[in-house]
């Protein structure tokens, strides 16, 4: 008899646990947002979407993204936003080291070859190719260089705005608040 008096009470033991373990500020996992504080953002709304808006990020609270842009804060609905994209510190210098090649290149072979046509006095048939090709080595090294250094651009990265949304939850168990 004493052995089923004590079953009675498992069940109401095992809901003061979860009771505990939801109430335990503990054992409350929060969804870490994807970008933290004065993080580099690039935001596009749905509002105006060839308008992109470049700034730091502030804060996600509230269903609503602020962040400074232009020494002004602003703030976005979260429901506005079409992308969100966060820098990753990094720059392609891909890009602007091939246009810088080529079109040093090209501009070095065609100044090399006027300048070595215009001071030579006995031009030949051939006249300009060898200040040609001078030019277009000499040309495409600068251009490549010129290239990575000015003409590299800044990558980005797609973060979801769900993300920004913050989920409060006990263990398992998440209690989305907001959206």
């Amino acid at each position: 008899m004493k052995r089923r008096n004590s079953l009675m009470y498992l069940p109401l033991m095992v809901a003061a646990l979860a009771v505990v373990q939801v109430v335990s500020p503990r054992n409350c996992v929060g969804q870490e947002p994807a970008v933290s504080t004065g993080d580099r953002i690039r935001v596009k709304p749905l509002v105006r979407p060839k308008d992109r808006l470049t700034g730091s990020f502030i804060s996600a609270a509230n269903d609503t993204l602020s962040f400074e842009s232009r020494s002004e804060i602003r703030r976005l609905a979260l429901s506005d936003i079409k992308t969100l994209e966060l820098s990753t510190g990094e720059k392609s210098h891909l890009a602007g080291t091939l246009f810088g090649v080529i079109g040093g290149a090209f501009v070095g072979g065609l100044l090399g070859a006027v300048i070595n046509k215009a001071l030579d006095d006995h031009c030949s048939e051939y006249c300009g190719w060898t200040g040609g090709f001078i030019g277009l080595i000499a040309g495409g090294i600068g251009g490549g260089f010129a290239g990575y250094h000015w003409l590299a651009h800044e990558q980005w990265v797609n973060v979801p705005v769900a993300d920004l949304r913050v989920s409060i939850g006990a263990g398992i168990f998440r209690i989305p608040v907001g959206r």
